[in-house]
């Protein structure tokens, strides 16, 4: 399980708003530089998507983190609960980080004031997690997700295929 040092806040939403600001420190000089990164990381069938089966050792270390910010939240979640909802902030730290890299206010407070935000429906949503409903409707939302991902990966794989055979068949004639 991946240690997270210096964050101290029990709430679920402060915890992963404590994580993302210190990223956003982190990766600060290197903001203007993540677009192109990002771009590359979610082209289908790129050594570097995210979603690749390369990149699998880097995104199981993120989502490690993203669970070690569930499992020290206060009040604790469903067991069951925790590894989707980590999944699920792996996806959202990668359109935060987009969404912060792209923004040309002034400080990026816009999207600082969007992370706020979507921090404050995600602890208003871990309030009722505990439902069963709800947490049906995360499993399910979360599962979808990486089928989807699955699918376009494996789709991207097949389209390489097709248009490298095209390429080398009008190269040969």
């Amino acid at each position: 399980m991946a240690v997270i040092p210096d964050i101290t806040e029990r709430n679920l939403a402060a915890r992963f708003e404590s994580l993302m600001l210190k990223k956003m420190d982190i990766l600060r000089p290197y903001r203007t530089s993540i677009p192109a990164v990002l771009a590359a990381g979610i082209q289908p069938g790129a050594e570097v998507n995210v979603f690749g089966a390369q990149s699998g050792g880097i995104r199981a270390r993120v989502i490690d983190v993203m669970r070690a910010v569930v499992d020290g939240a206060y009040p604790r979640l469903p067991t069951d609960m925790c590894q989707p909802l980590a999944e699920g902030l792996f996806f959202i730290n990668l359109g935060v980080l987009a969404l912060w890299s792209l923004d040309a206010s002034p400080d990026q407070q816009l999207s600082l004031a969007m992370l706020r935000r979507g921090c404050n429906a995600l602890d208003f949503a871990a309030r009722f997690m505990k439902h069963t409903g709800l947490t049906k409707q995360m499993r399910w939302w979360i599962d979808t997700t990486n089928a989807i991902v699955l699918s376009q990966t494996e789709t991207a794989k097949q389209t390489s295929s097709t248009v490298s055979k095209t390429i080398a068949e009008k190269r040969d004639e």
